[in-house]
């Protein structure tokens, strides 16, 4: 990822809902070749508070077209299984969606899961 600076794009996008009065530590336009440019915002608080604010940030993201990725600086609070689903939906939200570089073969991933997983009770 290279640094990218559009002027002027960064004061705009730190005023969607959301991002307005955020403990913004650091923010940076970005460029990355899968998703384009995006700001790369780094927050001072957990991961709770962290997907709250970009929750409400994402639908403006959307709409200026520059999906804003969050950093957190505190704890990662939230169960590993809320903290994915809440990902995938602020994500979803921003129309940014995951990609690998290698394909994965789920069906394989799961057989191997169970087989190292004790039956359900």
């Amino acid at each position: 990822m290279r640094a990218h600076k559009p002027p002027g794009r960064e004061p705009v996008l730190l005023e969607a809902p959301g991002l307005q009065n955020a403990p913004v530590l650091e923010a940076r336009l970005l460029h990355d070749e899968s998703i384009g440019t995006y700001l790369q915002v780094t927050l001072s608080c957990g991961a709770r508070e962290a997907l709250e604010l970009w929750e409400r940030a994402a639908g403006a993201a959307r709409l200026l077209g520059v999906p804003v990725l969050i950093y957190w600086t505190g704890p990662t609070d939230p169960p590993p299984s809320e903290l994915g689903a809440r990902l995938g939906r602020i994500l979803a939200k921003m129309g940014v969606f995951l990609a690998t570089k290698e394909p994965i073969d789920t069906l394989q991933a799961l057989k191997e899961e169970r087989a190292t997983s004790p039956p359900p009770k």
